[in-house]
């Protein structure tokens, strides 16, 4: 809760704040020199889900709270079967075997869930139910799995999906978003830190964004730039790896008067792919 009402508020910047202040009165702390960037993941405090888990847990999660909301209302909808499908969590689940039983699993998965929210939606049901924050991801999340038309329900794939950093991950973290570095793949958020790395005086984390685990690194090259100037604390020299450089990023800032310094991004180019004809590495800059 402590945490939660820092970051409402701001507050986690403005202790940074204040303690970059007292480290400038004392000349640790300055404009220029040298500064690195990276980043890191940040787990979400919920379990990694596959797509079958993230629709049975997103279904069971809407039905507990409606046993706590509306008992005898729901009690008129669900059957023993939902009990037996629903009542476990999915980590308890034993999901059954075999391709066409999935298959079959995932539509039944997908009725329910659209039987349900048509009851919570129908006139005679109270209308304060469809804000409950469990039934607006049931919505959000059968939007993305599913397709219903006059064919019946069925589960979506591939190109069909919507991209993913739209697409939720857990029924309980709706901003948690599944992301991939250097292989590594993992359910939360990634965070920027950027700090001093001068040899004569000590390390001080500068700056500190956080962001969603499937926002690219060369996204926040600028932001973190536009940061250390609001703060007059812009290095001279920004150490980076490859994955905050681009060509224009290089560009941009030679011609603002400062170095960004890190490897060029990875030639992904077909040539270099196919070791086909001439790629960026058969050339060099005179």
């Amino acid at each position: 809760m402590f945490r939660a009402r820092l970051i409402k508020h701001g507050l986690e910047q403005k202790t940074l704040e204040l303690v970059m202040e007292r480290l400038r009165e004392l000349g640790l702390l300055k404009a220029g020199g040298r500064q690195r960037t990276d980043s890191t993941h940040v787990l979400t405090a919920v379990r990694t889900l596959n797509r079958m888990e993230f629709v049975g847990e997103t279904l069971r999660a809407v039905l507990e709270a409606l046993a706590v909301a509306v008992p005898t209302w729901l009690s008129g909808l669900v059957t023993a079967e939902w009990a037996e499908r629903y009542g476990p969590r999915v980590d308890d689940y034993r999901f059954p075997k075999g391709e066409e039983v999935r298959e079959e699993w995932f539509r039944q998965v997908g009725e329910d869930g659209f039987f349900l929210m048509e009851a919570v939606y129908a006139p005679a049901a109270p209308c304060w139910l469809r804000e409950i924050e469990a039934v607006q991801v049931l919505r959000r999340a059968w939007i993305q799995q599913y397709h219903r038309d006059e064919k019946g329900v069925r589960w979506r794939e591939g190109k069909d999906l919507p991209p993913v950093h739209h697409r939720l991950c857990s029924p309980y973290d709706t901003d948690a978003r599944w992301g991939i570095k250097r292989g590594s793949g993992w359910t939360g958020y990634k965070a920027h830190l950027t700090e001093t790395c001068e040899p004569d005086v000590p390390h001080v984390i500068t700056q500190v964004a956080t962001t969603d685990a499937v926002v690219a690194d060369t996204e926040m090259t600028e932001p973190v730039h536009q940061t250390l100037t609001d703060r007059d604390l812009l290095p001279e020299v920004h150490v980076v790896d490859a994955g905050y450089t681009t060509a224009a990023l290089f560009v941009s800032a030679h011609e603002r008067g400062r170095e960004l310094l890190g490897p060029a991004p990875h030639d992904s180019s077909l040539q270099s792919r196919q070791n086909q004809g001439f790629s960026r590495g058969d050339f060099t800059i005179d």
